[in-house]
């Protein structure tokens, strides 16, 4: 679902032709947001969802492997 959701934005995205990312919105806490800096803290954001994925991923390889240090994936 994540790709599918990500395809379909970096469509709308490609549809607006040539965006001025300087663009900004005055937030009422945080202040001026710029088109840019959100969509820089969008990708930064998928990152992180994207590194929890491979953490849990990872703790489950761990948790169900029958070398508990998983020495030949790389870990040592």
């Amino acid at each position: 679902m994540f790709v599918t959701l990500r395809a379909q934005s970096i469509e709308i995205l490609r549809s607006i032709g040539s965006p001025d990312w300087s663009r900004s919105y005055r937030h009422p806490k945080i202040g001026d947001l710029s088109a840019g800096y959100m969509l820089s803290c969008w990708c930064a954001h998928d990152a992180l969802h994207l590194r929890q994925i491979t953490k849990r991923l990872h703790q489950l390889a761990l948790r169900d492997g029958h070398d508990p240090e998983l020495a030949y994936a790389g870990l040592w």
